[in-house]
């Protein structure tokens, strides 16, 4: 094509011109489309990108909401099951102390018909020894002896 066009004659220069002009004023009005088509479609992606970002806040944000009702409601029941667990310690020291007073009443004081208070001293009747041993499933020996009142080792019979 450049070869059919003499740049020697002012009609030659003249067309180059004004094809020159056209191919300039395309390009910068398709750079222009191009930068402004650039533009809108950054910004579009822009926004969404906005408004995707604000959902997942929103949701984490209920999400966070959500695990912060659930823990105060843990807390709670914790607190409850602490008071519950506390107040079931003191019926039971309660219970004790009651039932260790009782047990000492009976176990250290003894009343007889005359109402005198007499301290009780250990002693293991023979009813006492048959019912221990027929729990242990043990029967009672045949050679068994009575007892006989305990003496002490310097009291004696020297054995010759």
């Amino acid at each position: 094509m450049f070869s059919a066009v003499s740049l020697k004659s002012p009609g030659g220069v003249l067309v180059m011109a004004l094809l020159s002009g056209i191919w300039w004023h395309g390009y910068t009005q398709g750079a222009g489309r191009s930068t402004e088509r650039c533009a809108a479609t950054l910004s579009q992606l822009r926004e969404t990108f906005a408004m995707q970002e604000k959902q997942r806040a929103g949701q984490a944000a209920q999400t966070l909401n959500a695990l912060q009702q659930r823990f105060i409601h843990q807390v709670k029941v914790a607190h409850q099951a602490e008071q519950r667990y506390l107040n079931r310690i003191a019926q039971l020291h309660d219970k004790t102390q009651h039932l260790t007073r009782r047990i000492d009443d009976v176990t250290q004081h003894w009343q007889d018909e005359k109402g005198q208070a007499h301290t009780v001293a250990c002693v293991f009747t023979r009813g006492f020894v048959q019912h221990y041993n027929a729990a242990l499933g043990l029967s009672d020996v045949d050679g068994s002896v009575p007892a006989t009142p305990y003496r002490r080792y310097w009291q004696h019979d020297p054995v010759s």
